[in-house]
């Protein structure tokens, strides 16, 4: 039997070569991790093999009660 987390790890193994990209996302909503700390919802990494004019990118969604949008 798999485990749910086989199948982002199995893309990002299949999708995520090439150049690491350096991403971040501007303006996010936040939500508190400590009484000190905040870190954003929503989450991305990207990667870029230009000889072949692929771009990857993976988005994680943190909000476990509603769907955020990214642009």
């Amino acid at each position: 039997m798999r485990q749910t987390i086989l199948y982002p790890y199995s893309w990002a193994l299949r999708y995520g070569r090439g150049e690491v990209l350096d991403l971040a996302i501007q303006n996010a909503a936040m939500y508190e991790v400590s009484a000190t700390e905040k870190a954003p919802y929503l989450d991305i990494a990207g990667t870029v093999q230009a000889e072949m004019e692929l771009l990857s990118l993976f988005v994680l969604n943190r909000d476990l009660v509603k769907p955020r949008q990214l642009s």
